[in-house]
């Protein structure tokens, strides 16, 4: 019995001991659960609520960081300007150990990015830097990788620009924080920050590969600075293609030199020599002041006050109206201002958009450099364009005009914009008769035929045209050695659809042209060399049985008798 009792003593302090271990194994599991409990409500709040610290540091572009801008698109709904997710890296200070390795690691990894910047925001003390804003996918993966305590990432959005710099100088920039920073981005930014819908432009991705590649080829052949072209259509001004070289890529977050922000297309102004010529010859001709029949005395140069006017290609002898403008006279162009007079002049100028800044929807638009007091010599140099500086926008919209039929245009880059609303007038108003704009295309395509724009001259295109030769001016004067050279091509003539103006700046001399830099040599071959590439991409094929010149018989005739 005895032994029973020992026994049963036994079982029950073995049941003791079970009971015991139990009750430790549900204390340890109870403390663990709390354990993980509060770990895991800490990762929830570094990861969720993280973002209020964050916000703390940089509240002034959290508002913008969660709004994506409207994509943008060319006229055949070629993507140009879209919006992706992007992660940004950003550091707490204090949660990292050796400052000195970690930004050794970040800059081994990062673009752009050396380890003693990184080192000097990290040693700032502040509670919060930024190491690098909008990081590729793969810079995200490699940061990520090293896993440093107190590295952390950020989601933004990121604008990108699928055609990298094609059209740098038409959609434009936007900055870190997704504000517009140049071109239709700053010009529109409200718009396209508030509106979910996509904005589409007149420009078409083929014509302005194919405009910006022959600009590129010229200003590499001549070695000229700089170079800038543009396609309107004659009719309704919807720009096809713009381009300004140099030019940059705005997916890059570098901010671009000034040569190459700057637009020539739009916001520069410049003296455009003999491409202000046709201007002069419309007023002449819409005022009555000229017929085609009529002629100027250019037997030698002309003296007005204390200049001295002389050609540059000389016939010294009578010239016809025609002869005066394919030759280029600018002795017999002098004459034509001052039987005009300065209020007629000044008066087309006007209504051709060449006196006031251009309304494109580009936050680069260049103001136009007139003279304050508009006296008779200031009219006389203005008729064959100097002493008065313009955008190269500004030349192709009043070509237009002038080819066009004489109706008023306005260029854009927005195709159907249901936020211009003009005048009931606007699209009836004349700035020159059709009689005006017929002569004027029979002078400029008789320029190209057998004038100082030969060069620009293809099989089939019935191309028309001027040249323009000008020094650029500087204090005091003008420089010799630097150039601006432009051409202002239209065509098909027989019905002109498109206006093509191209600029070279400051363009050299090369064996090829005989060591020659004008415009007749270096701009108008370029002209011709984009009509043939675009051309077909715009519905204007060569045509052989075309033959224009005997639409204006009478202007050859009248060139012919003279010579």
């Amino acid at each position: 019995m005895k032994k029973n009792i020992i026994e049963n003593i036994n079982k029950d302090n073995e049941k003791n001991l079970i009971d015991l271990s139990q009750v430790r194994l549900v204390v340890i599991f109870g403390i663990f659960s709390i354990l993980f409990i509060t770990l895991f409500i800490r990762s929830i709040d570094l990861i969720l609520l993280n973002d209020k610290s964050f916000n703390s540091f940089s509240s002034n572009n959290s508002n913008i960081d969660k709004k994506n801008r409207s994509d943008i698109f060319d006229r055949s709904n070629v993507l140009l300007a879209t919006n992706v997710k992007s992660a940004s890296i950003y550091a707490n200070p204090k949660e990292i150990i050796d400052k000195i390795e970690a930004s050794s690691k970040l800059a081994s990894v990062l673009n752009h990015q050396n380890s003693f910047d990184i080192q000097k925001k990290l040693t700032s003390g502040k509670p919060f830097v930024w190491i690098k804003r909008q990081v590729s996918p793969k810079e995200h993966f490699q940061v990520n990788k090293l896993g440093i305590p107190g590295i952390k990432f950020k989601q933004e959005v990121k604008r990108v620009f699928p055609q990298q710099s094609l059209f740098a100088h038409v959609v434009g920039s936007v900055g870190i924080d997704n504000q517009g920073l140049s071109g239709l981005e700053k010009k529109l930014n409200q718009r396209l920050l508030k509106s979910n819908k996509s904005v589409l432009l007149t420009v078409d991705t083929r014509v302005q590969h194919a405009l910006r590649r022959e600009l590129n080829l010229s200003m590499k052949k001549f070695d000229a600075i700089g170079a800038a072209g543009i396609i309107m259509d004659v009719d309704n001004g919807e720009i096809i293609g713009l381009v300004s070289l140099p030019d940059f890529n705005p997916n890059i977050k570098i901010k671009p030199s000034d040569d190459e922000a700057f637009s020539r297309a739009t916001l520069g102004s410049y003296e455009m020599g003999s491409t202000f010529k046709p201007f002069t010859v419309a007023a002449a001709l819409q005022n009555k002041i000229i017929t085609m029949k009529d002629g100027y005395d250019a037997t030698k140069p002309l003296k007005v006050s204390r200049f001295i006017i002389r050609d540059d290609h000389p016939k010294e002898r009578w010239l016809s109206v025609p002869e005066i403008f394919k030759y280029s006279s600018n002795i017999g162009m002098a004459q034509m201002a001052k039987d005009l007079g300065v209020d007629k002049q000044k008066e087309l100028l006007e209504k051709l958009g060449i006196l006031d800044r251009s309304k494109v929807e580009l936050s680069e638009v260049g103001k136009p450099l007139i003279p304050k007091n508009w006296r008779e010599i200031n009219s006389i140099t203005i008729s064959y364009g100097h002493g008065i500086a313009v955008s190269l926008l500004q030349v192709a919209k009043a070509y237009a005009i002038l080819v066009n039929g004489g109706k008023k245009i306005t260029p854009t880059l927005l195709l159907n914009d249901n936020n211009f609303i003009p005048d009931e007038n606007f699209y009836n108003e004349r700035v020159i008769s059709e009689d005006t704009s017929k002569k004027i295309r029979g002078l400029l395509r008789l320029t190209v035929k057998s004038g100082t724009a030969k060069k620009a001259d293809r099989l089939g295109y019935e191309i028309g045209g001027k040249t323009g030769t000008a020094e650029k001016p500087s204090r005091g004067g003008y420089q010799k050695d630097s150039i601006i050279t432009s051409f202002v091509g239209v065509f098909p003539m027989d019905m002109p659809r498109y206006v093509i103006a191209i600029m070279l700046d400051e363009p050299k001399g090369i064996k090829e042209t005989h060591f020659y830099r004008s415009a007749g040599w270096t701009a108008a071959p370029t002209v011709g060399n984009i009509i043939e590439r675009v051309g077909p991409l715009l519905d204007v094929m060569p045509n052989k049985t075309k033959n224009y010149w005997k639409n204006f018989e009478a202007t050859y005739i009248s060139v012919k008798s003279n010579e």
